[in-house]
């Protein structure tokens, strides 16, 4: 970390924008990594930054250039990204002496270790000597023993009074007037455990105290004392997993009104209630204004009843009634926004310091898939054709957005064509026709449901932007979907359930292959001939609607074959080869492609999510696999 990110850390600290509005939890094992290189930067620029001292300086006072980093460019770093330390290996009776360590620090110390951030400008020592070799390993054996609870220093290390001058004995550290450089001595052997210890402890000190003083100054420290520090660990939870456990959870604090969404650009708030807004977050902070009651938190905003100001969930969107606000609504809001950014800091802090193992996570118990029962759909006999949008029925093709499909960048992006799928009296569910682009399912490969995953993420935010205008965007709907996994949401873009997928293209259960639960009964069936392969292969082209396929478009083609990895194409080699092991030509599929739905392999706990395959119904892939993508839309008529 060089200076000038030193200094911007300060004074995103000062300023009390210490922290975002809200942390992706995703990013957690990237910042456990960064903060492993940053802490083996931090030695190894100790080691090659201090110089050869000699005895003749080593006892006297401000003699010396050499300088004691790591203090700052841990805490500093950690202050930014809130690093977990990866305590889920500890014990848990281990786990909680740490925490209470630091929790233990009278007002009075935390009160001397803040003013030594402040006289330094950072906590940035300057050192008589160098550490050895055999010195900064030990170091950074004693510190993981530090981290892991299972050394502590007997003592606190010990300062050097007002003129006082380092005798030599033991390590010992210096804080100067207003502006200087802090000193940290070392005498002129190698150091004990103890003293290396000693120096691990002053520097959690000073991390715990920075974040802790920043809490303070950014919350108002009666509000923090009296409202949110006494939180217990449930309601710390409940506030978290409200405010930060959406997946669009960044989002979060946007406001929605009659169908008007800030995240649109509509001016939801009127100019008298963002000058109210503003005077009573201040009245809540400084003269501890609270609500009478708590906002009302929802899943689906189909709960909401218009009276009063509730907060969704899975759109991270405060909806408001039609009229003005009264100061309780603002009271409300402001209470949920602030507690909600306070649990995060506390719950990164616990997770810091051990006292979690990991962020809170909504329970979800893998059950066996209940009994599928398929509902029949209009779109699977009827057959349509191309029509305008509002005189559009089931199974016609219309137009509505546009996406780059035909490759050729300089001439902007090609309509959309979509089936109607379904409709009710307000509205249109639209399957895209062409398999528009591809992504994987989950940049991990792990066990992860359709509300948690990269793909619903990427659908919401950048394909939903780049494919639809702000007005068409106003058109289409937000819908609750059931998952078979991880938990029901709502989106405005989705993918078809393996059940949608049934009943819209009338897939029948009867059909070899065609249960979703045994799909393992198709040409990829161990024990084969050529000649049976031939016939479930052909008996399954025979059958299949053809709207089922999905064709990639030439966007996402070059001569045919599988390009920048986004897409399983058929092209001339997976032809040959279906021709040599089933005698079958499907050449007529040529560009056909696999998609995505939206359920994952309940049997599968490494992660791996169902797709429509081109030569059998069903496949799975694993999640960080990429797969076509048939976006599902509702747009109001």
């Amino acid at each position: 970390m060089t200076k000038e990110h030193e200094a911007k850390a300060k004074k995103a600290f000062l300023t009390k924008d210490f922290l975002p509005e809200c942390v992706e939890m995703k990013m957690q094992e990237a910042y456990e990594a960064i903060y492993a290189q940053a802490r083996k930067e931090t030695v190894t620029e100790t080691s090659r930054s201090a110089g050869q001292a000699t005895q003749a300086n080593a006892g006297r006072t401000k003699a010396f250039p050499k300088r004691f980093a790591g203090t700052l460019k841990v805490a500093g770093f950690l202050a930014i990204c809130m690093v977990a330390l990866g305590a889920s290996a500890m014990a848990v009776g281990a786990i909680l002496n740490r925490y209470q360590r630091m929790k233990a620090m009278s007002e009075e110390e935390k009160t001397t270790v803040y003013e030594d951030i402040q006289k330094s400008g950072v906590v940035d020592f300057l050192f008589n000597r160098e550490f050895t070799e055999k010195e900064l390993s030990r170091y950074q054996d004693l510190e993981n023993a530090y981290q892991a609870d299972e050394r502590f220093p007997e003592r606190s290390i010990r300062r050097l009074e007002a003129g006082e001058e380092y005798a030599g004995v033991g390590v010992c550290i210096m804080i100067t007037e207003q502006g200087e450089e802090n000193y940290m001595y070392f005498p002129d052997r190698e150091l004990t455990d103890e003293e290396l210890l000693e120096i691990i402890e002053y520097r959690q000190k000073v991390e715990y105290v920075w974040k802790e003083k920043g809490q303070k100054e950014k919350f108002g420290e009666k509000l923090w004392e009296e409202r949110l520090s006494v939180l217990t660990d449930e309601e710390v939870d409940r506030y978290y997993l409200a405010y930060c456990g959406a997946s669009f959870s960044e989002l979060a604090g946007g406001f929605c009104r009659d169908g008007r969404s800030t995240r649109k650009g509509d001016k939801v708030l009127s100019q008298t209630e963002e000058r109210r807004y503003q005077d009573m977050a201040k009245a809540y902070r400084e003269s501890n204004r609270i609500p009478a009651g708590e906002l009302q938190i929802m899943d689906d905003p189909n709960e909401y009843d218009g009276m009063s100001v509730a907060y969704c969930r899975w759109e991270s969107l405060f909806y408001l009634p039609v009229g003005e606000l009264t100061e309780e609504d603002f009271l409300e809001i402001i209470d949920f926004e602030t507690k909600g950014k306070y649990c995060m800091e506390r719950i990164t802090e616990e997770v810091r310091l051990g006292k979690r193992s990991d962020f809170p996570k909504e329970e979800v118990v893998l059950q066996e898939p209940e009994e599928l029962i398929l509902e029949e759909k209009a779109f699977a006999t009827k057959q349509g054709t191309k029509k305008e949008l509002e005189n559009a029925g089931i199974g016609d093709i219309v137009t509505y957005g546009s996406y780059e499909q035909d490759g050729d960048l300089a001439n902007g992006g090609e309509p959309i064509e979509w089936y109607v799928l379904d409709e009710t009296e307000d509205a249109r569910m639209l399957l895209s026709v062409m398999v528009l682009d591809g992504h994987k399912y989950s940049e991990e490969q792990k066990l992860v449901g359709w509300k948690d995953s990269d793909l619903r993420a990427w659908l919401n935010d950048v394909f939903i932007e780049e494919a639809f205008t702000e007005k068409e965007r106003g058109e289409i709907l937000l819908k609750k979907v059931a998952n078979n996994y991880g938990g029901d949401c709502a989106d405005r873009v989705t993918l078809l359930s393996t059940k949608e997928c049934m009943e819209y293209f009338g897939i029948s259960l009867d059909e070899k292959g065609a249960d979703p639960y045994h799909f393992d009964e198709g040409i990829y069936q161990v024990g084969l001939t050529k000649k049976e392969k031939g016939e479930i292969l052909k008996a399954f082209l025979d059958v299949a609607d053809p709207r089922r396929f999905g064709k990639a478009t030439q966007a996402k083609l070059w001569d045919g074959v599988h390009m920048n990895a986004v897409l399983w194409t058929i092209g001339d080699g997976h032809i040959e080869n279906m021709m040599v092991d089933t005698g079958v030509d499907i050449s007529d599929m040529f560009g056909y492609c696999e998609w995505w739905v939206r359920d994952i392999d309940l049997h599968n706990p490494a992660g791996a999510a169902r797709k429509v395959c081109t030569e059998t119904y069903w496949m799975t892939s694993y999640v960080n696999s990429s797969c076509g993508i048939r976006p599902v839309i509702w747009v109001k008529k």
